[in-house]
């Protein structure tokens, strides 16, 4: 009776409350629950309006990181820090996009940061090296049936769960959800440290040549945390040195 009742519950804050969406405090997962503090849309501002890209997550105070193939192209790209209620604008000339061997999809970076200067993040991402076999957790937008005909809120965002199956140098894989709209995304292992970056969905094969179910991949942690160091060391080498009175 219980499941049961459960089950009812479910269904009807799905249905009857596609405005009801849980706090952060209300999330008992820790991983998730960082997961959600580190979530940020990314969209593009067109002539017709907002439209979702993906997901971005802090990794400094005025610094955001995210995939570099989200591309709003002649378009602004935006960000919201309160799921799509309002947006902030991200110049172009403030994306610093990596994507060196694209003609390879395992081993291209395809990472972009963004400088934020009149946005400032408290408690930006911590990194560490992925563990084969841990629990992570990982919230992005996802273009799933009923988001993009207004059904369903798009930009609450979707949580994912899973556990890292393999560790390689340029990227790292899991069995978290995987769909447009969560590249991007933090993978945040349960001590709330970020372990990768989701770039792009990774198909297993029995016989044939159709997959039959689909991993999630990242690029790993010591690759997003070199690349994030290069860049401010670069900003520090074009900031000339204070003057002296």
């Amino acid at each position: 009776m219980k499941r049961i009742l459960s089950l009812t519950l479910a269904l009807a804050l799905l249905f009857a409350g596609a405005k009801t969406c849980l706090t952060k405090s209300q999330i008992a997962d820790k991983a998730m629950r960082r997961a959600a503090e580190l979530y940020l849309p990314v969209a593009c501002q067109t002539a017709e309006g907002i439209q979702p890209e993906g997901t971005a997550f802090p990794v400094g105070e005025h610094l955001v990181m995210t995939a570099a193939h989200l591309d709003c192209q002649d378009s602004v790209t935006v960000i919201s820090l309160d799921s799509g209620k309002t947006w902030h604008a991200v110049p172009a000339e403030n994306l610093f996009r990596y994507q060196d061997q694209q003609n390879n999809p395992m081993v291209m970076k395809d990472v972009q940061l963004m400088v934020t200067p009149d946005i400032s993040f408290k408690h930006p991402a911590e990194f560490r090296s992925a563990r084969p076999g841990e629990a992570v957790a990982g919230k992005g937008i996802i273009n799933m049936e009923g988001t993009m005909d207004g059904t369903l809120p798009i930009y609450d965002g979707t949580y994912t769960k899973g556990f890292i199956t393999r560790v390689l140098e340029l990227r790292v894989f899991s069995t978290n959800s995987i769909g447009g709209g969560l590249s991007g995304s933090a993978l945040v292992a349960e001590d709330g440290k970020v372990v990768g970056m989701v770039v792009q969905s990774w198909p297993a094969y029995t016989g044939g040549n159709n997959p039959t179910t689909w991993f999630t991949a990242a690029v790993p942690a010591p690759v997003l945390e070199d690349l994030l160091r290069s860049f401010l060391q670069a900003q520090l080498d074009k900031t000339p040195p204070p003057t002296r009175s």
